[in-house]
């Protein structure tokens, strides 16, 4: 007993443990757990109601088994505001809100279209929730269809709205759509962001869903009856001033990754090409990476926007009328002369076709206004200040692009 004592003076952190032991433990064995008070938000649906907001949340109920199993349900309340909702959510489950988990907010397009600024704030204020949290628009059916959807596809699959936000972010449109980054372009000086768009339609096959998958859980919408599937997440939507003004095509989602350097590995074909190698052919090919710099100057008194642009390219697959055997040695380079004038002119309408869109909609996505006032900022100020409409330079402004494909393999 003498040496333990001895043990426990020439260690005091035994003491500092026993001292935890004894007064936390206790309390800590028979406290219920965190799941019976607390219900854990992944998703947050938010749509206009006559109240003022219809607010929706996906969480998930844990289950006392051997495997751990979790079952997604909805819940939903309308009120005059945001916190209001979520109030009433709660008395009704009797368990409190934990937005601490949530990786998405989902707006109706209507929202979208009042203004994303009005009703993201109070999740940007809140310090449970970050800033990283995704954000996206239900268009053509309501934020709480798509939520149904997710429920649906989550409790059968195990795989939601974070998994296929975060794989476009990174393979599709190459931009993070969420609420630090809406905040980002709504404070720069042309108030432009992009927000990812979500379409929902009837699922006659049981696609993306596997049949017999999760329970209609609480507050569940009638729609969640009729099974449904996503149409298209790769899209964004342009946002003036926190409101949505006009949605991107896939074609002017393929020109907006024209000047991102961000971009891997996306699809381009070229269409009724002929040379030395092909007759009639269409052509694959892979866009490895593409490196991008933005150049500006004043000619004349006027602005040009220039991109230079190395994009690598990896040919995937060529059909056709007839290809002649060349084609099949390695020490021929399939990206003839004429090939890459092909690939140029196809770049540059692309980004032109772009271009008019965003010009349409006084929407600098890619930064023209940040290029100009870093690289000439008296010049572009003045040449600025004497327009009769600043908000509309990028239609003032000359583009030029010049892009240099290389074959990789």
């Amino acid at each position: 007993m003498k040496n333990f004592f001895s043990f426990v003076i020439k260690n005091p952190m035994i003491l500092a443990l026993l001292f935890i032991a004894i007064v936390f433990l206790p309390n800590a064995i028979s406290a219920p757990p965190e799941g019976v008070q607390r219900q854990y938000v992944a998703t947050i649906g938010l749509d206009l109601s006559p109240e003022g907001i219809e607010l929706s949340i996906l969480t998930h109920v844990s289950r006392n088994s051997a495997t751990y199993n979790e079952t997604y349900i909805i819940n939903s309340a309308t009120a005059e505001s945001i916190p209001r909702a979520l109030y009433k959510i709660a008395t009704v489950s009797g368990r409190q809100i934990s937005l601490t988990h949530a990786t998405s907010i989902v707006v109706s397009e209507q929202i979208a279209r009042q203004g994303l600024h009005n009703f993201l704030d109070y999740f940007y204020r809140n310090d449970t929730i970050a800033n990283d949290t995704f954000v996206i628009c239900a268009m053509n059916s309501t934020a709480k269809d798509l939520l149904a959807f997710e429920k649906d596809r989550v409790n059968s699959t195990g795989y939601g709205l974070e998994e296929l936000l975060a794989y476009n972010s990174q393979n599709t449109f190459f931009v993070n759509s969420d609420v630090e980054n809406f905040y980002k372009g709504y404070f720069s000086p042309t108030k432009t962001s992009v927000v990812a768009l979500a379409t929902l339609e009837k699922n006659t096959d049981n696609e993306q869903v596997l049949q017999g998958g999760g329970s209609s859980g609480e507050g569940a919408s009638a729609a969640q009856n009729e099974s449904k599937r996503i149409k298209s997440a790769g899209t964004l939507g342009l946002l003036k001033a926190g409101r949505l003004v006009d949605t991107m095509t896939e074609d002017d989602i393929f020109g907006y990754n024209l000047v991102n350097n961000q971009t891997h590995n996306i699809y381009l074909r070229i269409n009724n090409f002929s040379d030395e190698l092909f007759e009639n052919a269409t052509v694959d090919f892979n866009i490895v990476t593409n490196k991008v710099a933005y150049i500006s100057s004043f000619e004349n008194g006027r602005p040009v926007f220039t991109l230079n642009s190395l994009v690598s390219l990896a040919l995937q697959s060529a059909t056709a009328d007839e290809v002649k055997k060349e084609y099949f040695l390695n020490s021929v380079n399939p990206l003839s002369q004429k090939m890459k004038e092909a690939v140029v002119q196809k770049l540059r309408g692309s980004f032109s076709s772009f271009m008019q869109k965003i010009i349409a909609n006084k929407t600098d996505v890619f930064g023209v206004y940040t290029t100009l006032n870093n690289q000439h900022k008296k010049e572009f100020q003045a040449w600025l200040q004497n327009l009769q409409d600043p908000e509309n330079f990028l239609a003032y402004v000359e583009y030029r692009m010049n892009p240099n494909p290389i074959l990789t393999t």
